[in-house]
């Protein structure tokens, strides 16, 4: 196994794509898969994802085969099992991409075993990592903070921004220019409402106040406009992602429909498309409704925005007024607000957001 720096793969390579099952990896990891089919039109591309982003995974054109890595319900035997299958159809793979930091990730890729990788990666032996090449690339990929300020002006000669398709791209030596996020679509077969709120997360610090999130609710429907609330089934809200599903059931009584749970992954993105507003703080939803096209308004706050920001121009995003560096210098590795109050989302005012939201919200004709 030697480290991917533009070899020769055939004319049919075999490759292998480690995303972690994060609605937003695998949103923004569609522009790697799209890159890949640019370079490799005839490559066979499986993908190691997870059970979150199953219904993404298996409903995408970009994907030949799909395994669950992150739930494992089959555990090391599937695993092995489908290595083998996908080996004896194929052939050994030629090329494997790591799209995360997770050590586990880097310990799948060794068993599976490509000639070639791409992002972190043990040797087959599992004994140590593959060793790392002596470049620039390498610096970047090793570079621990790629959301710091400053990041894409010190590697000028890679990259041209801090956007994660970008760099994860950048990665595997391909470019992401004129390659946007392509998810699966598909009719949500019930009524969608004229503005689209998401308000959930996996860290509570990115948390807009419910109280906030009323104040809007009231002026839009005020205007006259009908308004859902988008996210997973109530019942897996605080274990899984960490929300208050109290809070929401508050904005629910406030007037705004609820459609948590309500669709399948494809057709949350056909809603999406078919809404004239998305308004939501960074989540997946954010990513999701920028890709599909609708105009988006994103609350940033102690999230790395140069990393995750969409570059759609549908999409406007929101930073803090009061700025506060704390989640950054953590490297957002907290969960929850470093200070006793979140002084930065505290700081977007609904009005703000109300303002923002009018001048975005697509003619109903056009939606």
């Amino acid at each position: 196994m030697e480290r991917y720096r533009d070899q020769e793969l055939g004319d049919r390579p075999r490759i292998a794509v480690l995303v972690w099952d994060k609605l937003g990896n695998f949103i923004i990891a569609t522009i790697v898969l799209q890159a890949l089919r640019r370079r490799f039109p005839n490559a066979t591309i499986d993908y190691y994802g997870g059970e979150r982003t199953r219904e993404f995974e298996e409903a995408s054109d970009l994907i030949d085969a799909r395994f669950t890595l992150v739930g494992f319900p089959g555990g090391l035997t599937a695993f092995a099992t489908f290595v083998a299958d996908r080996v004896k159809a194929n052939g050994p793979y030629d090329l494997g991409v790591n799209l995360d930091f997770e050590p586990v990730f880097a310990a799948v890729l060794g068993m599976i075993g490509p000639r070639f990788v791409a992002g972190p990666s043990c040797e087959q032996s599992l004994r140590q990592m593959v060793p790392p090449a002596a470049d620039r690339q390498q610096q970047l990929d090793d570079d621990p903070d790629w959301n710091r300020f400053g990041f894409a002006s010190e590697y000028a000669d890679l990259v041209s921004s801090q956007y994660l398709g970008e760099l994860w791209c950048r990665r595997v030596g391909l470019s992401a220019e004129g390659i946007s996020p392509r998810v699966p679509v598909a009719d949500p077969g019930s009524a969608v409402p004229d503005v689209i709120l998401a308000t959930g997360g996996t860290r509570s610090t990115k948390f807009w106040p419910v109280e906030y999130w009323i104040a809007l609710a009231q002026r839009l429907l005020g205007d006259g406009l009908t308004v859902g609330l988008v996210g997973v089934a109530r019942a897996r809200q605080a274990a899984e992602y960490g929300a208050v599903p109290d809070d929401d059931d508050r904005l629910i009584q406030a007037g705004v429909a609820d459609l948590r749970g309500l669709w399948t992954l494809p057709r949350v993105a056909g809603a999406l498309r078919r809404a004239r507003l998305t308004i939501t703080i960074d989540n997946a939803i954010g990513h999701l409704a920028a890709a599909v096209g609708t105009s988006t308004v994103t609350l940033w706050g102690g999230s790395p925005w140069r990393l995750w920001s969409a570059r759609s121009p549908s999409a406007r995003h929101i930073r803090p007024s009061e700025i506060c560096l704390l989640c950054e210098e953590a490297r957002f590795k907290n969960v929850a607000c470093l200070r006793e109050r979140k002084i930065c989302m505290e700081s977007i005012s609904p009005g703000r957001v109300y303002r923002e939201a009018s001048a975005a919200l697509k003619p109903a004709a056009l939606a």
